[in-house]
């Protein structure tokens, strides 16, 4: 797991999983705080992208506000998500394996368009 994975794995469990038990329909976290919880050193710029790459389809989140100091980056990056019911789990596994299939489907066509590339190559170069 990387440092970025993990740190989403920290905030799914340590700041999104308790607000949703709690029954909280939306959240807001700083990265700073997740930085410091962490004990992390000068990994400012992974909390902020953990906080705002791929935590949807992870933690069942949407995102619905970012705000970001000038540089884009900082401990006062703050992102606020709506969390929606306790069930949001189940969707979200669901969730995973449909993006996994479209991973799989892109496989495959990008396979598909090789193999008639080639055709094509073939039957140009052979004429």
């Amino acid at each position: 797991m990387g440092l970025t994975e993990g740190i989403r794995e920290f905030i799914c469990k340590n700041y999104i999983q308790p607000a949703r038990e709690k029954g909280k329909s939306r959240i807001t976290i700083r990265a700073g705080d997740i930085h410091s919880a962490m004990r992390l050193v000068s990994r400012m710029p992974a909390v902020c992208s953990a906080l705002s790459k791929k935590i949807e389809q992870i933690c069942g989140v949407k995102i619905i506000d970012i705000k970001a100091p000038p540089s884009g980056q900082g401990a006062n990056f703050f992102v606020t998500y709506e969390i929606g019911e306790k069930g949001k789990e189940e969707d979200v596994e669901e969730e995973k394996e449909e993006i996994k299939l479209k991973e799989k489907e892109k496989k495959t066509s990008w396979m598909e368009f090789e193999d008639t590339a080639r055709e094509i190559m073939s039957e140009y170069f052979n004429q």
